[in-house]
């Protein structure tokens, strides 16, 4: 959905794909040209400035999405907190704060 030029998408439109893909903001030559922003199916969002269809300026937002998870906390002799998120998947993160 959106504008259309010679057949291909140029200006502003919205694609959504069935495997949960969207892609919201400025087309040129069916590529993401300009400011736009896609939501992957996992939850990852990238925003920002493309060119030929590249992410060259933005941000990459990634989200674990996940019904079960464990978090575990920490803090050393130092004061700094560690904190540890796991997934189920098995997937893990670690934060550090230093104080």
């Amino acid at each position: 959905m959106g504008e259309w030029k010679n057949d291909k998408r140029s200006g502003f439109g919205i694609s959504e794909r069935s495997n949960g893909m969207k892609y919201e903001g400025e087309w040129l030559n069916n590529r993401r040209h300009g400011y736009g922003c896609t939501m992957f199916p996992d939850g990852t969002k990238e925003e920002g400035k493309y060119k030929n269809n590249i992410l060259v300026r933005g941000i990459r937002n990634e989200h674990l999405l996940t019904s079960q998870f464990h978090v575990s906390s920490s803090v050393d002799f130092s004061g700094i907190m560690h904190l540890e998120l796991r997934a189920s998947t098995g997937l893990s993160k670690e934060l550090v704060f230093v104080p």
